[in-house]
């Protein structure tokens, strides 16, 4: 009976080592605590992008896309751009791009601060993102957001999906180290 009860102990930590292994996932590595936000995007989600209701059928991996291009793939995931707000060195508004399907439709801060309605409008009036608690989350306005998952070789972060953003859409970060 001792011999059944070893067996069975040893199967079962074997089960638990292969199952915490394979839990080990994307978002478990670790943003230099150095990094800061560069970028962030407003994007459809891996679901619909796919089907492309916002952009053509150009598909182009994030390394290698130009400021042009609207959807992109990262791993496995596609994501149709919908707005993309780059932030200077301290994480403010520096130019705001939204995507049409005749292309992007670029505003500098100095155009953007001519039209005090469109910014209030499109909440850009307070703009501001960070990297905080080490690195482990980021501060979008006064919200939270919390890190679904991140790839290091292209240093974007996916955000998970907010209760307050319309469905379909997701926010995905670009940092730099």
């Amino acid at each position: 009976m001792i011999s059944y009860s070893a067996n069975r102990q040893l199967f079962l930590s074997s089960v638990m080592i292969i199952g915490l292994a394979s839990y080990v996932t994307q978002s478990d590595v670790k943003i230099p605590v150095t990094s800061r936000l560069v970028a962030k995007y407003q994007v459809l989600d891996e679901e619909m992008s796919p089907h492309h209701t916002k952009c053509g059928d150009i598909v182009k991996e994030f390394l290698q896309a130009d400021s042009y291009t609207c959807s992109f793939k990262v791993q496995e995931l596609e994501f149709d751009i919908e707005n993309k707000y780059v932030v200077d060195s301290t994480g403010h508004l520096q130019e705001f791009r939204t995507y049409l399907a005749e292309g992007p439709v670029a505003y500098s801060l100095e155009e953007l601060a001519e039209d005090s309605t469109f910014m209030r409008d499109k909440n850009l009036d307070r703009f501001h993102i960070a990297l905080i608690n080490n690195a482990q989350s980021i501060l979008d306005g006064s919200d939270t957001i919390h890190i679904e998952r991140v790839f290091p070789a292209e240093k974007l972060i996916l955000a998970y999906r907010s209760a307050h953003l319309t469905p379909g859409r997701r926010f995905i970060y670009q940092y730099q180290e």
